[in-house]
């Protein structure tokens, strides 16, 4: 439950109106808590009606001393327009602020702009018009492995067994794709079956192919499926 969730969920409508006044006085005099609280209620309707430009207006006002999540939620906005105009600049002057405060997925996006050029299909070009750097990518895709994030070890799983801004290894692949797939990743099952199966970064081993295998084709995986039945 959300932060105005823990104090407005039961309470009566006058209640739940004054508690909303008085959070917004408190956020207008400066409170950077209310501020980071006002403007994730707005951005999910949470106490008051859903509003993204308001929503946008308080995370941009409390971002600078707030949370590495409300960083990121400000970068968010200026990605998809929500509140304002797309700025790929601003997007990523936001999201490297949430990324030093530790923010996975602030690093793994980070790392998503450096190899692909865009955010979850977003823009073409690099990040704030930088060019597409591969290292730079695995880099930052290493900094949110190392934090836990599942996508970004599947991903440096994936540099390590195409030598894409890093060495060629196999051994290290494995290792990431394994870190992944614990973590129920779907795809880093697939591959980590599949090293099983052609020995790389790893002894042959069917069964642990199969067991890898099935739990990917457990999430739908049709190749994962396939294989299964040649195995």
């Amino acid at each position: 439950m959300g932060f105005f969730g823990r104090f407005l969920f039961g309470e009566s409508e006058d209640a739940r109106t004054a508690r909303i006044q008085s959070v917004r006085q408190r956020a207008e005099q400066g409170d950077v808590t209310m501020q980071c609280a006002l403007a994730t209620c707005y951005a999910v309707g949470e106490g008051v009606s859903k509003d993204e430009v308001e929503a946008a207006h308080w995370y941009r006002i409390a971002a600078a001393p707030c949370s590495s999540q409300e960083k990121f939620n400000l970068g968010d906005c200026y990605v998809n327009g929500t509140g304002k105009r797309n700025d790929r600049s601003a997007a990523m002057r936001w999201f490297r602020k949430a990324a030093e405060q530790g923010h996975s997925h602030a690093q793994f996006v980070i790392g998503h702009f450096y190899y692909a050029g865009g955010y979850a299909g977003g823009y073409a070009g690099g990040p704030g018009g930088e060019v597409i750097d591969l290292k730079e990518a695995a880099r930052w895709c290493r900094k949110a492995a190392e934090h836990g994030h599942a996508h970004a070890q599947y991903i440096l799983g994936c540099f390590y067994y195409l030598g894409n801004g890093v060495p060629n290894d196999q051994t290290e692949a494995v290792k990431w794709l394994l870190k992944a797939a614990e973590q129920d990743q779907a795809e880093a099952q697939f591959n980590l079956g599949v090293c099983y199966i052609k020995g790389h970064g790893v002894r042959k081993d069917r069964r642990e192919a199969a067991r890898w295998l099935r739990k990917a084709a457990d999430h739908g995986d049709e190749e994962a499926k396939s294989l299964l039945l040649l195995l």
